[in-house]
């Protein structure tokens, strides 16, 4: 069972995010993409999300001196929410623009949940990054099945337990309070519903 929680550390690990809320979108909203276009997105979205914070992370440990999965220090931690802060808005400025609206929306409502932990650590909050994660991917979910009238409700089921799956996982391995947890399901829950509810005023102008 300690197992299975802890698998949630790299399953759901916040770097994923952006690719799999690109993926999702593709696959259900009823919106005509190019089969070129998607291919180029999802790519780059792979590369500027996953791989270059991934090397970045693995530079991080290499420096560290605490080899664990656990090794990001709060200064450490800055290093590496900057640097994943200024990969999205590459990927909002360059790769998304003004093409799929409702991506925008879900990539800049993520941006600002990130700033808002890098700001937070200066006062020395650990907010986890995972429940931000999956809660911000959650309400994107939400987001589209509202505005796309899509019955979504499994779906949005499965990402309600994993959002409890990475707590649970966070309060075993001891990596974060239960303060810390909630602060990161509603960091992660607020923005994208502030654009969600932009988005819902521009449809229905």
């Amino acid at each position: 069972m300690k197992s299975f929680l802890r698998s949630a550390f790299y399953i759901f690990h916040p770097i994923w995010i952006p690719f799999v809320a690109a993926v999702f979108y593709y696959l259900a909203a009823p919106r005509f993409i190019s089969q070129e276009l998607m291919v180029f997105q999802l790519w780059s979205i792979a590369v500027l999300s996953i791989g270059i914070p991934a090397i970045f992370m693995a530079v991080l440990y290499k420096i560290s001196t605490d080899k664990s999965i656990e090794f990001l220090n709060l200064s450490s931690k800055r290093l590496l929410l900057l640097c994943f802060s200024i990969l999205l808005i590459i990927i909002n400025n360059y790769i998304i623009k003004n093409n799929l609206p409702e991506l925008l929306y879900f990539y800049t409502a993520y941006l600002i949940s990130i700033c808002a932990c890098l700001f937070l650590t200066l006062f020395k909050l650990n907010i986890s990054l995972h429940t931000v994660a999956a809660s911000a991917l959650t309400a994107f979910i939400i987001a589209i099945s509202l505005l796309y009238k899509l019955n979504l409700v499994y779906i949005i089921g499965l990402s309600v337990l994993i959002i409890g799956w990475t707590s649970s996982s966070r309060l075993l391995n001891k990596s974060h309070t239960l303060s810390e947890i909630n602060w990161g399901v509603i960091i992660g829950f607020i923005p994208q519903l502030y654009f969600l509810f932009l988005a819902l005023k521009h449809y229905k102008m």
